[in-house]
């Protein structure tokens, strides 16, 4: 009998313009692991960031985190076939974005309530969770900003404002309160520099990761750290 050894599914989180994806894409091609994409490129129909309500809001990050949900679930099979995956984003992202719009005055907090009960239904299901390990991005505002205008189709400049402001938001998240749950499961690389670079700082780390599937009642204590109140969605004003 052959016995297949798992693999580790590893996440690469950061604010947008991060410089994420290109490093995910390099280290894939270099080690032979499988990349994994961002959930919202996933889509095929991939809906509009702005919203007029929190009801529109909702919506958008409900189907966000059920796509985060499948990526999850894709990257859990390929690791028990012996496969390494390197996520671009690890499967929060809808949450912590969320969590921002809520900080910023942008969103009710009612609507995170609403995401974290989903990402629990999911989580007792087996069907969403944590990475085996996190390398997180982290990229000062100014080389966002600059790599955010230089490519205005992939980042829209309309969202450009509200993406570094939560983006600033997701660092203090990852930093303070994620990173000192996870411990040796997160590491954190500096973003600046060019794109060969970076990855080559993220493999680095990557394979300094070489843990286990995170432990029962992690991914719970991970959702622990969102503060939200019950309650109904009431409307709201703003543009993811």
């Amino acid at each position: 009998m052959v016995v297949v050894s798992p693999g580790r599914v590893i996440a690469v989180d950061g604010a947008s313009a991060a410089g994420k994806t290109r490093a995910v894409v390099a280290v894939a091609r270099s080690t032979g692991w499988s990349a994994l994409r961002e959930g919202y490129r996933r889509l095929s129909h991939a809906p509009s960031l702005g919203f007029t309500s929190s009801r529109e809001l909702l919506a958008l990050e409900q189907r966000l985190l059920r796509e985060e949900a499948r990526r999850f679930s894709e990257a859990r099979a390929q690791a028990r076939d012996g496969i390494t995956v390197i996520a671009d984003s690890g499967f929060l992202g809808p949450l912590t974005y969320t969590e921002g719009l809520v900080a910023l005055g942008a969103a009710p907090r009612s609507v995170l309530a609403s995401l974290l009960a989903l990402a629990r239904r999911l989580e007792h299901r087996g069907t969403w969770g944590l990475a085996d390990a996190y390398v997180f991005v982290d990229t000062p505002a100014s080389v966002r900003d600059a790599r955010t205008r230089a490519d205005p189709r992939g980042h829209p400049p309309e969202f450009a404002r509200r993406h570094r402001e939560v983006g600033n938001l997701e660092r203090r998240f990852y930093r303070e309160r994620f990173a000192p749950l996870l411990g040796s499961r997160f590491r954190s690389v500096s973003g600046v520099g060019a794109p060969a670079v970076v990855a080559r700082r993220v493999a680095r780390a990557a394979r300094d990761r070489g843990t286990p599937s995170p432990e029962r009642g992690l991914a719970e204590a991970v959702l622990a750290l969102f503060p939200a109140s019950d309650g109904p969605v009431d409307p709201s004003r703003g543009n993811r």
